[in-house]
């Protein structure tokens, strides 16, 4: 049910072309059109990106301060790369340049969508290509008067979109929408580019299916990029995280949205948008953003991710709507959602001896008012049998702990005493055969959030985490409003999930020792 709302990943795509083209014209065809999927996308390199920087962010552009000779040089330098692409102008009367006062030029470039009844439909990705030249008081922490190069904020989005461009030019067919190329200007004075263009767009913002900005891409650290944006059209996330599956960063899903960068412009138009970004750093917007500090293989990765978010929006079947509530989602209302429930009741109530932990359960302390200080436990018991079932360390307890009807017969070897000792235990709460608790979220409309993991639990023991994402169980899609408990009471005791962790696709086995019920 997901590949309704989600495109298919880079290696799905390539397999459902050949299936097709191999159908229709031939299996030497059809693996042309996938090996040229596949160059394209290879295409997209570290090298490449390094010197669309090395241009960029180079002394002679003087910080390519919006309207300025510089900003005006690096505009050049941009059009020239549009044209060997072969783009179709999208700009002012028949060229790639939209101006605005004072002295400002947009950029546009066009590659016509392939489908008749898609085409009129596009995909705008863009990245803004000034800076803030010499610095001053309201754009650079300083030291001022000096050339702020901007090597990532933004020749690193711009490389990367340049990079894009080249892939898509490769393609032997466009894909069935159009795209939409921008590089805006005037950003740094108050996202002017992006806002003058939807105040005079050059193709109608209705037929906008997405549109994406790449911002600051050059200082990927720790694997990690922020998307923000995802909750601006249903599925999104679940549908980043397909393309990402051939990319392989660590996502960081955020809720912000923000007037810091292009995309809040479509954002405030109501219109899906993305972000990408690798985050801030000691150098933004100081003289010191050079070019020798970006991660280049970085760039490559997030252009990479760039392409097959672009082509995949731009082929899939079904149109976008913006998801009004995202307008009032905010980080704090991300904490929220994402933070683990209400603690269950204390199901046994000791905590043992972590000393000792690897082969015994040595009571440390009964917590007052527990089921095991209702049953006379004590510090420095041993707790050997659970039900007569032999206990090797806490997680198996814990375990067992988590499964169990109660009441429960602990044996107790106690200090002092020869026998050992049975102790009935009337446990508090439910048993839980997987424990976990999840929530909906009507965003995401084919994955639930984990809130909840309890320790010693076939979830916990399974790797489960709070925070995934959970996109398959026990064979099946999820698909929010469906009774996933009572579907979960019946499974197997050994099943498979597929989970969305930083947006990478990971795969758990669960074993509960809790056998399946049965529906009535």
């Amino acid at each position: 049910m997901r590949d309704c709302f989600v495109a298919w990943s880079f290696v799905a795509r390539i397999l459902s072309a050949l299936t097709v083209l191999v159908a229709s014209a031939g299996s030497s065809f059809a693996a042309d059109r996938a090996s040229a999927f596949m160059a394209a996308f290879h295409s997209i390199t570290a090298n490449e990106a390094k010197d669309h920087v090395a241009v960029l962010s180079n002394d002679t552009l003087e910080g390519r301060e919006g309207g300025s000779r510089g900003g005006h040089a690096a505009a050049k330098y941009l059009v020239e790369y549009l044209k060997q692409a072969k783009l179709k102008p999208g700009g002012d009367n028949n060229t790639y340049f939209q101006a605005f006062a004072p002295n400002h030029r947009n950029i546009l470039g066009i590659l016509p969508g392939s489908d008749e009844k898609l085409r009129h439909e596009y995909v705008l990705i863009g990245a803004h290509y000034d800076h803030v030249g010499y610095g001053n008081a309201r754009n650079s922490y300083g030291p001022w008067g000096y050339i702020h190069n901007g090597a990532d904020d933004n020749a690193s989005g711009t490389s990367g979109l340049l990079e894009v461009i080249d892939a898509f030019a490769k393609l032997p067919q466009a894909p069935r929408r159009t795209v939409l190329f921008a590089l805006w200007d005037a950003e740094e004075k108050g996202l002017l580019g992006s806002q003058h263009w939807v105040d005079h767009p050059t193709l109608a913002l209705d037929q906008a299916h997405m549109t994406i900005n790449m911002d600051m891409i050059g200082r990927l650290r720790d694997d990690r990029i922020e998307v923000h944006g995802t909750r601006t059209s249903t599925g999104l996330r679940d549908f980043v995280t397909v393309q990402n599956a051939d990319v392989g960063v660590r996502i960081f899903y955020t809720w912000e949205m923000k007037a810091n960068s292009d995309h809040y412009t479509f954002f405030q138009k109501q219109m899906p948008t993305l972000l990408l970004h690798t985050g801030l750093h000691d150098d933004y917007h100081r003289p010191s953003d050079d070019a020798e500090k970006l991660n280049y293989p970085g760039i490559e990765r997030v252009a990479r991710l760039a392409f097959l978010l672009t082509h995949a929006l731009a082929e899939e079947p079904q149109s976008r709507r913006f998801r009004e509530a995202s307008r009032q989602e905010t980080p704090a209302a991300q904490e929220a959602f994402e933070t683990t429930q209400a603690p269950t009741p204390i199901r046994l109530g000791v905590d043992w001896d972590e000393r000792q932990a690897q082969s015994r359960i040595v009571v440390a302390r009964v917590r007052p008012g527990t089921p095991a200080a209702d049953a006379d436990i004590r510090k420095g018991d041993q707790i050997t049998h659970f039900n007569s079932e032999p206990l090797a360390n806490p997680a198996d307890l814990a375990e067992l702990l988590q499964i169990a009807s109660e009441p429960v017969v602990l044996t107790i070897d106690r200090p002092g005493e020869e026998l050992a000792l049975l102790k009935t235990v009337q446990l508090k709460g439910r048993p839980s055969r997987w424990g976990m608790t999840w929530r909906e979220d009507d965003a995401e409309p084919y994955s639930v959030t984990v809130v909840r993991v309890l320790a010693g639990s076939a979830s916990d023991k399974g790797g489960l985490k709070v925070g995934d994402r959970i996109l398959r169980i026990g064979g099946r899609d999820i698909q929010v409003g469906e009774n996933l408990i009572a579907f979960m009471a019946g499974l197997p005791q050994k099943i498979e999930v597929i989970v969305d962790r930083e947006g990478r696709e990971q795969r758990l086995t669960l074993r509960s020792k809790m056998p399946p019920v049965q529906a009535e």
